[in-house]
C-alpha cells in the first residue's frame, strides 16, 4: 500500500479522534460514512441510469451484504469504491455538459 493512501486513513482517524474521543467505533465512523456516502451517489447516477435506475443502485448498495460487511472495518475498501464512485460520476457529469467543476471533482476521486 502506499504511504500516501496511509496518511489519508491517519487523517481520517486523527478527525475522528478528535471530534468523538478515541474509541474502536470512532475509528470504524468514518469508513462507515464514507460508505453511506456511496449509497448517496448513487442518487447522481439518474442522468446515466434514470430515476428508477439511480434508486435500485442506492438500495442495492445499502443493502448489499458485501458493501455493510466491508463498511465496519477501518480497511482500504470502502474509502476505495467511495473514491472510484465521485471519480465515475464527475467523468459522466463531464463528457456531458464539458464544465470543468465536474472534471475537478473526476480528479479528486482519482487522486484520492
Amino acid at each position: 500500500m502506499d504511504a500516501r493512501y496511509l496518511i489519508v486513513f491517519y487523517y481520517l482517524m486523527a478527525t475522528s479522534y478528535f471530534l468523538f474521543g478515541d474509541s474502536d467505533a470512532t475509528a470504524r465512523f468514518p469508513f462507515a460514512l464514507l460508505g453511506l456516502s456511496m449509497v448517496v451517489l448513487a442518487r447522481f447516477f439518474e442522468r446515466q441510469l434514470g430515476k428508477l435506475g439511480s434508486r435500485a443502485l442506492g438500495l442495492i448498495l445499502a443493502f448489499s451484504p458485501t458493501m455493510v460487511y466491508q463498511s465496519r472495518f477501518a480497511r482500504e475498501d470502502i474509502p476505495t469504491a467511495a473514491f472510484d464512485f465521485l471519480m465515475i460520476w464527475g467523468a459522466f457529469q463531464w463528457a456531458a455538459t464539458k464544465k470543468n467543476s465536474y472534471l475537478y471533482a473526476s480528479a479528486v476521486g482519482f487522486s484520492l
